[in-house]
C-alpha cells in the first residue's frame, strides 16, 4: 500500500462544469479565482479597506500565518477571539462597537461560531468575512451574512492554484496582477512527480516531488499579492468531481468514527458526523503527539498539524487555543480512499498505545 496523506497529484476531470464555485456568489456579487486562499483574503482585504477607515479586525485566536498574514499587510489592527476544544469559537459581545470585520471558519468542515453573534455583528456595521478553506463543501458552510467568502481547494483537490474570493454585494475594485508562473509550473511538476510515483512506486521520484512542492509552497507565503489564478487551474476548479468528493469524505469519516475504539492515547476532535458537514480531515487530539505522529509515519499515513503556533497571538490570553495548538492532528480520509484505507487507519490507530 501506497502512504496515506500527504499533497494531492493531477485531478481527474468531468467533462461538464460543475458551477460548485460559482453557485456561491450572489446575482449581485462578483467573484475571482486567485492563486491562493490567501491571495483571495488579502483582494477583499484591498477591497473592503477602500471604506473601512477603522480597520480593526476580529479573528480566531487558532488558525494560520496564512491567514494573519494579508491583514497585517492589509494595514489591519489585529484582535483575537478564544476557541474552546471543540473547536466553537468564542465571541465577546462587548467588542462588537470596537471592530469593523470579523473573520469566521468552520475548523475541518463543522461549523460550529454562534450565527446569532455574526447577525449582530452584520447590523451593527462589522463587515463579515468566512473563509471557506475547510467548510466549503458543508451544507451549513457559508453565514448568510457574509460580505466577503474567500477559501482555496489546496486542502481537497489536486490543483495549483486553488484560491478565490467572492464579493456577495457589489463588484471588486481591483483588477488582478498576473500569477507567478514559477509558482506554478512548480506546483503541477509536484503533483505530476507524485502522479508517476504512484503508478511506479518509486520513493526517490516522491521525495523530490515533495521538497519541489514545499519550497514553491514557502516562497508563495513570502511574495502574496492580489494574483490571479492560472487558467489550468480554473478548469480544474470548474471540472472536478464535487459529488464524488463529498459522498466520499463523508462515507470515509463515519466509518472510521464507527470503528475507531476509544484509546487513551487521543481523542476525536469531532466525534460524530452531522448532516451538514463534509470533513476535511479526521482530526484528534493527542498529549503524545509527536509520538504519534512518527508512528503514523513509520506506517506510511502521513499526518498534518494544523496548525504551527503564530507570533502574532499571545496564547497565555487564549488556553484553548493554546491547548489546540499543542495538542491537534490531523489523518487525511479524503476521496483518494475507500473503507480498505479507513481500516487500515483504525488497525494502526488502535495499535498505539502498544508501541509506545
Amino acid at each position: 500500500m501506497n502512504e496515506i496523506g500527504g499533497f494531492f497529484c493531477n485531478e481527474e476531470l468531468n467533462e461538464n462544469k460543475n458551477n460548485f464555485l460559482k453557485s456561491m456568489c450572489p446575482i449581485d456579487g462578483d467573484m475571482a479565482y486567485l492563486m491562493s486562499g490567501r491571495c483571495g483574503i488579502y483582494y477583499a482585504l484591498e477591497d473592503l479597506k477602500i471604506k473601512d477607515k477603522k480597520r480593526i479586525a476580529y479573528l480566531p485566536a487558532y488558525t494560520c500565518e496564512t491567514v494573519i498574514a494579508p491583514f497585517v499587510k492589509s494595514g489591519y489592527e489585529l484582535v483575537f477571539y478564544d476557541i474552546d476544544k471543540n473547536m466553537k469559537p468564542i465571541f465577546n459581545n462587548e467588542l462588537i462597537t470596537k471592530i469593523s470585520v470579523i473573520l469566521i471558519c468552520g475548523y475541518f468542515g463543522f461549523c460550529y461560531y454562534d450565527r446569532d453573534f455574526i447577525k449582530l455583528c452584520s447590523e451593527n456595521g462589522v463587515s463579515v468575512m468566512e473563509d471557506t478553506t475547510h467548510s466549503m463543501f458543508s451544507r451549513n458552510g457559508i453565514d448568510p451574512n457574509c460580505d466577503y467568502i474567500v477559501g482555496s481547494l489546496r486542502k481537497w483537490i489536486g490543483i495549483a492554484s486553488g484560491g478565490f474570493a467572492i464579493k456577495t454585494h457589489g463588484k471588486f475594485t481591483f483588477g488582478l496582477l498576473d500569477s507567478d508562473k514559477n509558482h506554478i509550473a512548480a506546483r503541477n511538476l509536484a503533483m505530476s512527480m507524485k502522479k508517476e510515483y504512484l503508478e511506479h512506486s518509486d520513493s526517490d521520484n516522491l521525495q523530490e516531488a515533495t521538497k519541489i512542492f514545499w519550497n514553491a509552497e514557502m516562497n508563495l507565503r513570502k511574495v502574496f499579492n492580489i494574483y490571479k489564478s492560472d487558467e489550468d487551474s480554473i478548469k480544474v476548479a470548474e471540472h472536478f468531481n464535487v459529488q464524488a468528493l463529498v459522498e466520499r469524505r463523508r462515507a470515509n469519516y463515519q466509518y472510521l468514527i464507527d470503528h475507531l475504539k476509544e484509546n487513551s492515547n487521543f481523542t476525536l476532535v469531532f466525534p460524530d458526523l452531522d448532516d451538514d458537514s463534509v470533513p476535511s480531515h479526521l482530526t484528534i487530539y493527542s498529549n503524545k503527539r509527536l509520538d504519534l505522529q512518527n508512528y503514523l509515519t513509520s506506517n506510511k499515513i502521513i499526518s498534518t498539524i494544523y496548525w504551527p503556533i503564530n507570533d502574532s497571538v499571545n496564547l497565555e490570553s487564549f488556553p484553548n487555543a493554546n491547548y489546540i495548538y499543542n495538542n491537534v492532528l490531523s489523518i487525511s480520509c479524503d476521496q483518494r480512499y475507500n473503507e480498505k484505507h479507513m481500516q487500515y487507519i483504525c488497525d494502526i490507530l488502535e495499535r498505539f498505545e502498544y508501541n509506545l
